[in-house]
Parts: structure tokens; sequence; C-alpha cells
């Protein structure tokens, strides 16, 4: 949530209309742009999001969450910071053998769908983008035509930082 937060706080700053949705639990608390709670199923929800937004940014299991992701006509990208087929290949280290292989199977197909289908990436540090940029290759999403007009792939894949607000805290309790 801090780096959903942030990008949203540094979109709306640009002067951009954000809205932030998530599918968990939604605290009201006073934010510079709209807070959302849809939760997976809540296809109408999702759909009135969609149909307002220019451009989609998601992370984690968005697209396997609301077909709508898949099939949209507007700008999606996704934010792959969180290599999720990697985290569960220690997360389900402590699993049976099975359901650990299901876990990291389930984990790669998903985020295989969203390096096949969305228009943008981002990631985390330039370590991670070498890394996404070999499975993006490997599905296909790097050839003749995204590298001819774009030989750095910059506008297949950007670094985003994750990181705290830039604005450090302030202690004001004595």
């Amino acid at each position: 949530a801090i780096r959903a937060w942030n990008m949203a706080d540094v979109l709306t700053t640009a002067g951009n209309e954000v809205a932030l949705m998530t599918t968990t639990l939604l605290e009201p608390v006073e934010a510079p742009f709209a807070l959302h709670r849809v939760r997976p199923g809540e296809n109408a929800a999702f759909a009135e999001l969609e149909s307002w937004a220019d451009v989609i940014v998601f992370q984690g299991h968005g697209m396997a969450q609301f077909d709508l992701l898949r099939t949209t006509d507007k700008v999606v990208v996704a934010d792959i910071y969180d290599p999720m087929h990697l985290e569960m290949l220690e997360q389900g280290r402590e699993l049976g053998t099975a359901t650990w292989n299901l876990r990291v199977s389930t984990a790669t197909a998903v985020l295989n769908e969203q390096l096949a289908l969305a228009d943008f990436f981002l990631c985390a540090s330039e370590r991670q983008r070498l890394f996404y940029l070999g499975q993006l290759t490997t599905l296909g999403r790097v050839n003749p035509a995204t590298y001819e007009s774009d030989p750095h792939l910059e506008r297949l894949l950007a670094v985003a930082p994750f990181g705290l607000n830039a604005t450090p805290p302030v202690h004001d309790t004595a």
C-alpha cells in the first residue's frame, strides 16, 4: 500500500486526477485523491472505475481478479515490483511439495499473463529491470518491432524506485 499510495500522491501532485483502489480493507483517511474499495467479483464497481480512467496502473493479482483488466482499451500499466513467483519459492518452502509447486506455478501464470497483456511495466530497480526484460523477451514482448523504435526499451519497462514519501516524517510529540 505504501508504494501505491506514494504513486497516487506523485501523480496527483503532477496535476493528474487520481483514484486509488484497493481490494482489501479501506479505512477512512484523508487523501488528496479518491479512495475506492472494490472486492474481487464486484465487476460493476470495477467497470465504473475502468470507464472513468484513461490509464490504469495495477499491481499484484488485479488482472486475475477483474476480467475487464484483460480486455480494456485503456492504457494498462503493470507494476511488477514484486516478483511474486520468486516470492512463492521462499514462502512455500515449508509447504508440501504439491502445494509449493502449485503456488509457484500459479504466481508464474499470473505474472506471465500480466507480462503478455499490459502496455507498460514498472519495476523497482535496475536489477529487476534486467530480470524482467529477460522474461518479457521470453514471452515475445521484446522483438524487432519494439526494439527498432526504442532500443533501450524505455517505452516498455521503467524503474520506479520503491521508497517512502519524499517529505521526511516530522516528530511532533514530546
